[in-house]
């Protein structure tokens, strides 16, 4: 189902201009870097496993989700 979605989403983009795939790609960059945001503030910086879990988050970006297991 994951995988459907991601090629419906693809097509999509690449229906799109040059200069509205950018804006997309931008958008999409941004949402990332805000959830990163947020879940480090949710995790707090007093939790002894912070480093893990920040780990974990940078491991699934690199990888993508269709290597996690979520």
């Amino acid at each position: 189902m994951k995988n459907l979605l991601q090629n419906e989403i693809v097509k999509g983009i690449k229906k799109l201009g040059l200069s509205q795939q950018y804006n997309v790609l931008n958008f999409l960059q941004e949402q990332t870097n805000n959830s990163i945001k947020f879940t480090n503030r949710l995790i707090g910086f007093t939790s002894p496993n912070r480093h893990q879990a920040m780990n974990e988050i940078q491991l699934a970006l690199v990888l993508g989700p269709d290597k996690m297991d979520f």
